[in-house]
């Protein structure tokens, strides 16, 4: 039987306040509540925990790791959480991109390249979302207009490049 949200919440403070020492965590809750084997979701641990050390994420950025079965499409997204302050990040990974590619892991660490590239992007503060009621995005100092093609959006190449890059090759060995 699925937790209420209330129960969710609760579970997560609960969480979070026996590891404060930890400058990232997995987000227990939605782990639990998903179908993957011991093996995949410590390969996206330690992925992630490379990855942050590896591309020198501020230790003041904490990342939180979700599984959505909801992407609309997309395998992965990074979401600055609260208010521009503050350095918590969502890492949302697609469940259909987890479940589909248990044998091969490649594709998901190249999903966790790219949305751990943006949460360097935000907390560096080259990359700022200048929030929904905004039509603008703020990257290196320049505005872009939020509709402007996936492909030609300058922190997205970047990202895509970063997962092609011998990143990947690391993580991979």
């Amino acid at each position: 039987m699925p937790l209420s949200k209330e129960d969710q919440d609760l579970d997560r403070q609960r969480f979070f306040g026996d590891y404060e020492d930890m400058k990232y965590a997995v987000d227990m809750i939605n782990m639990t509540n998903r179908k993957f084997d011991n093996d995949m979701l410590d390969f996206i641990q330690d992925s992630m925990d490379f990855l942050k050390g590896h591309l020198m994420i501020s230790n003041d950025v904490t990342l939180f790791l979700e599984y959505s079965s909801e992407m609309d499409g997309c395998s992965g997204s990074c979401v600055q959480q609260g208010s521009k302050q503050t350095a918590d990040f969502a890492i949302e990974l697609s469940t259909a991109l987890v479940n589909r590619h248990k044998k091969d892991k490649k594709e998901i660490a190249k999903v966790l390249i790219h949305e751990l590239w943006h949460s360097k992007q935000y907390s560096s503060g080259r990359l700022t979302d200048n929030g929904i009621m905004s039509d603008v995005v703020t990257f290196d100092g320049v505005d872009y207009q939020k509709t402007m093609a996936y492909k030609r959006q300058p922190w997205e190449i970047e990202a895509t490049k970063a997962e092609t890059s011998k990143l990947l090759n690391l993580v991979m060995a």
